[in-house]
């Protein structure tokens, strides 16, 4: 829901945007494009506006960007996240496979996986595919038990580390299954998934270590509520069920590259 701007920021934004302030909304001179509030944070200084171009008879188009104002020194920056959800940098992949979170849930749980087709097959458009609906059963014999299952992933990481994502962060990707973690349920309704494409038994790649730090990054810059303690395995949320991202994947080098990267923000 939209809140009205702080004051003390209307100057900051009409400044850093060229934008006219007035009550739940800003809105820019350039035609039918808007600035909306979309969350504000007394505690850190911080508002976040979301910037959405209106498309004329369609309803609002899937172009945008967050913006983020701090009040300490006036200056304004621009994330890397649009307002939709899809990050810069990697190779947009619209899936069918999503649905609505709960209204008003909050997006406190990244969650790591991994994928091969064929199993322990790396490269192909297999994994693109099937998270699209569009896996032919037919292609492979290992197919014939997964093609047709409604699965995505929010991001999907090959081992060149070119990252391909499939749905938009704030929207529910169907990725965890059956899954709770510290007694809540229904992991996919909260958290964002990243799949590495890999096997549990065989080293993940040098590429594959540094993007995952860095597309972490830029969520967790979004999704402050995903600390690094909310950084999770798909076995941890499925035990006994799922076993990825497996003994394959160093943990201790992920969160040191995690540790770089905040460093360098």
């Amino acid at each position: 829901m939209s809140e009205p701007a702080p004051a003390g920021v209307r100057d900051i934004l009409t400044w850093a945007f060229g934008a006219v302030i007035t009550g739940t909304a800003a809105r820019r001179h350039c035609g039918a494009a808007a600035l909306e509030w979309r969350h504000w944070s007394g505690g850190t200084g911080v508002a976040a506006l979301g910037w959405r171009h209106w498309g004329g008879g369609t309803g609002a188009s899937t172009e945008g960007r967050y913006w983020g104002a701090t009040l300490g020194g006036g200056m304004a920056h621009q994330d890397a996240l649009h307002l939709d959800g899809w990050l810069d940098g990697v190779r947009r992949v619209a899936s069918s496979h999503f649905g609505e979170r709960p209204e008003g849930t909050v997006i406190d749980l990244l969650v790591i996986h991994n994928i091969s087709l064929p199993p322990g097959e790396f490269g192909g458009p297999w994994v693109e595919q099937l998270f699209c609906g569009q896996l032919d059963p037919t292609a492979h014999p290992d197919f014939a038990a997964v093609a047709g299952n409604p699965v995505s992933a929010h991001l999907f990481i090959r081992r060149d580390g070119e990252t391909l994502q499939f749905v938009d962060l704030w929207q529910r990707a169907w990725h965890a299954g059956r899954s709770c973690w510290q007694g809540r349920a229904e992991c996919n309704d909260y958290g964002i998934g990243i799949e590495l494409e890999g096997t549990d038994d065989t080293p993940f790649t040098d590429a594959q270590y540094l993007r995952l730090a860095r597309v972490t990054r830029q969520i967790m810059r979004r999704f402050p509520a995903i600390t690094p303690e909310r950084i999770v395995g798909h076995s941890d949320v499925a035990p006994g069920r799922k076993t990825d991202p497996g003994p394959a994947f160093d943990w201790a080098r992920y969160r040191g590259l995690l540790a770089a990267a905040a460093q360098e923000d």
